[in-house]
């Protein structure tokens, strides 16, 4: 049974001032496969800027790579965590630290 409120707010964009729903999740990740508390969630509109700002972060930080995974549409309600089948990955960016 959903345990999440049907009043909770939609998640929506990490772009300001942006309310469509995410449809991508930029990830950064090291090359152990942990992940960094860097996170965002994009509409396909501004995809490209989140991906830009992660990969240059990363690079900042000496991070391995930036994943982007498209997820499902629409709130999840519940505590359920992330399952193996909730996200595609649709692309790895290497990403080399800068000096």
């Amino acid at each position: 049974m959903p345990t999440g409120s049907p009043f909770a707010p939609l998640p929506s964009c990490s772009s300001p001032c942006c309310g469509r729903p995410p449809c991508f999740q930029i990830r950064v990740e090291t090359g152990t496969g942990r992940c960094v508390p860097r996170a965002a969630e994009a509409c396909g509109v501004h995809l490209s800027e989140a991906v830009a700002d992660a990969t240059r972060w990363a690079g900042e930080r000496g991070a391995a790579h930036v994943v982007v995974y498209a997820t499902a549409r629409g709130r999840r309600l519940g505590a359920r965590p992330d399952g193996p089948f909730d996200r595609l990955a649709v692309s790895v960016i290497p990403v080399a630290p800068r000096n």
